[in-house]
């Protein structure tokens, strides 16, 4: 009898813990925080100095890899790039 009320205690212990989970706000995560330098990324891509841009971007992708920006940013750069040395 003891090993039921001991699973018994767990289950229940498991449940407020899963409702306590779901009750708290999930903090924000890095793909949501804004980053400087995706603005002086932008200034940089705007003047044409898309390499600078680039190893910028490179940089904040190695912190955060999951932003959206970011990757957009990177993909535009990598484009531009390409579009330059096909008009060689």
């Amino acid at each position: 009898m003891s090993l039921m009320n001991e699973r018994s205690t767990r289950i229940h212990a498991l449940s407020i813990l899963l409702l306590f989970m779901l009750a708290v706000p999930a903090p924000r995560s890095f793909a949501e925080e804004p980053h400087p330098l995706n603005d002086s990324v932008q200034e940089l891509m705007r003047r044409g100095e898309y390499e600078k841009a680039l190893e910028q971007l490179k940089q904040t992708f190695n912190l955060f890899p999951y932003d959206e920006s970011t990757r957009r940013n990177l993909a535009a750069v990598y484009a531009a790039i390409g579009r330059r040395q096909l008009d060689r």
